[in-house]
């Protein structure tokens, strides 16, 4: 039996008062479903200690999953853990989850491969009278003191923000978001969705709605396939965001951000698939081609806390 070892960081931690706790709850036990319809496969959680103890769980199992924020380094320094030992590690490097965490060399990256994504900056550097703007923490996850910004109000806020802070120009269009599947010869998109944001100004993230409209959704792919091929170290499933633009040809489409980790869009994900999503990631760590993932005829809405609605196609409401 393959002994598969699946970390969460919030509730590995017992930090059940972080507003992301009931996210991360949500997306562990989604995975830890799908694994278990193998009965092949056990699965661990982490039973509490320090890095000596995840160190030690990590020694002791097949498979490990990582699911933890990218800020203050807690995703790269779990990774950076598991690969000294003799698990195999079922999401990305620590070079590719360094890469992608930081989102200001990020950007700098996919501007030197030709990806189209929005200039940023440092915050200080911002011209402090162009608005509408976006301010976010460089090192970031879960829109955490995210802002859109249309004053310099907003722009005295943010700076207030005890992060690091970077500056972008706000891009019009649908927020988007498309988890990948990848290892060294295959890339498998998976279905895309649409982002729900909060309209109080500050970009949190209130779950998606999937699919896209079939051209959409091939915008989406296409541009985030172009987002991974280019970054090294990039492993298992990683999640893109986008922005499509309002042009039918793509042309104002641009790259947001990689999570270089298990996504929210795994729970509606998972309500659509027909076949194992967790297997495909498996298969993708043992470099094992797998065949596209095939999806239900329906339509899905879900939120960070896990809650997942089916419906019917036909009365689905178009974004």
């Amino acid at each position: 039996m393959l002994r598969i070892f699946v970390y969460e960081h919030l509730t590995a931690t017992g930090n059940d008062d972080d507003p992301l706790y009931r996210e991360g709850l949500a997306m562990r036990d989604a995975i830890a479903a799908d694994f278990r319809t193998n009965e092949d496969y056990e699965v661990v959680f982490f039973t509490g200690g320090d890095d000596a103890a995840f160190e030690n769980e990590c020694e002791a199992t097949d498979f490990t999953l990582i699911i933890a924020p990218e800020f203050d380094g807690i995703l790269a320094r779990l990774t950076s853990i598991a690969e000294r030992t003799s698990t195999c590690n079922l999401g990305s490097t620590h070079r590719g989850v360094v890469l992608c965490a930081d989102k200001l060399a990020l950007s700098q990256h996919w501007q030197t491969h030709g990806i189209p994504t929005p200039p940023t900056c440092a915050i200080a550097d911002w011209p402090r009278k162009t608005f509408p703007a976006v301010f976010k923490p460089r090192f970031g996850a879960g829109s955490t003191a995210t802002y859109l910004a249309n004053c310099t109000t907003d722009y005295e806020n943010a700076v207030a923000e005890p992060w690091e802070m970077l500056a972008q120009p706000h891009v019009s269009g649908l927020s988007v978001s498309i988890s990948l599947i990848i290892c060294e010869s295959q890339i498998i998109a998976m279905m895309p969705s649409f982002q729900v944001m909060s309209d109080d100004g500050r970009l949190k993230y209130l779950g998606g709605k999937m699919p896209l409209p079939e051209p959409l959704a091939r915008r989406a792919e296409r541009l985030a396939v172009r987002a991974v091929k280019c970054v090294p170290g990039l492993r298992g499933y990683v999640g893109v965001d986008l922005i499509l633009g309002f042009a039918k040809s793509g042309s104002g489409d641009v790259a947001i951000e990689i999570n270089p980790r298990l996504t929210t869009s795994y729970v509606g994900l998972r309500a659509l698939a027909t076949d194992s999503i967790g297997d495909a990631i498996l298969a993708a760590a043992c470099h094992v081609n797998w065949p596209e993932l095939e999806w239900r005829d329906a339509l899905v809405t879900f939120q960070p806390d896990g809650e997942v609605s089916v419906s019917a196609s036909e009365n689905f409401e178009r974004f």
